[in-house]
């Protein structure tokens, strides 16, 4: 279910609501009481796969239903590299690129890009929703791919890799993939990395101002169908609250909080700071091929 306990966005996923775990769930529990081992009744995998806004496609247009498979597909890993001037490419930035300028913000934790939507549980907006707003600000910048000539069908776990560097001893690096049709960009699925975590989850590493670092985001899983005439659009910024809290740039934990400064963070994007998208490219085909409504068998 791709809303989980979210009611649901800008717009809803047809069909997204099943009662086939809740079944599956029930006769676990019903098999565990008894003395009869738990044998599986459905296929080993089934997950939904979003597509667009279901009131904007068209006949051709994928996306939106149910997949039950014994095993997940094969993936081509695409690489999609951030250009200087927004581009979001399958082709590297070449070496003789004449601009080679990195991309810089300011990041203020006191004015934060606010979340508007995700996949949130207590925060009031949860599921897709039009991203262009919080795109419009000076702190987050965006890299958009050409119009696709053909759909695009990702399933598996998105990363992004940038190059980065900040005035601060520690600042955030957020990561948001959207789908950008009809003038709007609906965020599909994001996440963050604390730099003074990247390099462990238990040691504190503070960055030296000025230094280049590559970093790496686990943006997560998903399975997504952008559609031919859509837009992949990758959102780079330094917050997005309150789904993450803010980080205050001064080096201190949370705990430790401090007074808030405001950090100039920068993307680095030429031919020896390749940051990159890479997504779990499938074959739609194939997608479509298992299409099936997840039942007990």
């Amino acid at each position: 279910d791709p809303l989980g306990h979210c009611g649901g966005g800008e717009y809803r996923f047809p069909r997204a609501r099943n009662t086939w775990m809740l079944q599956i769930t029930y006769d676990m529990f019903e098999q565990a009481q008894s003395s009869t081992p738990y044998t599986s009744q459905s296929l080993s995998i089934c997950f939904y796969v979003m597509g667009p806004d279901p009131n904007t496609m068209s006949d051709s247009d994928a996306g939106n239903f149910w997949v039950c498979m014994d095993e997940f597909l094969p993936y081509t890993d695409s690489f999609y590299y951030l250009h200087p001037d927004g581009l979001l490419s399958t082709d590297p930035v070449s070496a003789s690129n004449p601009n080679t300028d990195p991309s810089s913000y300011d990041y203020d934790p006191t004015f934060p890009v606010p979340t508007i939507g995700g996949n949130n549980l207590v925060i009031p907006t949860c599921g897709p929703y039009d991203q262009t707003v919080v795109e419009s600000r000076d702190d987050v910048i965006t890299f958009t791919s050409p119009v696709l000539q053909e759909a695009v069908a990702v399933t598996g776990n998105i990363t992004v890799t940038l190059f980065v560097s900040s005035n601060a001893t520690d600042t955030d690096f957020t990561a948001k993939l959207n789908d950008f049709y009809d003038g709007k960009s609906y965020n599909i699925i994001d996440n963050v990395i604390r730099m003074r975590w990247r390099d462990s989850r238990k040691t504190v590493t503070l960055m030296e101002p000025g230094e280049v670092y590559e970093v790496s985001i686990p943006v997560g899983p998903t399975s997504y169908v952008f559609n031919a005439g859509h837009q992949i659009r990758l959102d780079i910024s330094s917050s997005n609250y309150p789904r993450f809290s803010t980080n205050l740039n001064n080096g201190n934990t949370i705990n430790e909080k401090g007074e808030p400064e405001v950090a100039q963070n920068t993307i680095y994007h030429d031919s020896d700071h390749p940051s990159t998208l890479i997504l779990p490219v499938v074959s739609l085909s194939a997608l479509q091929q298992a299409s099936s409504s997840p039942k007990i068998q």
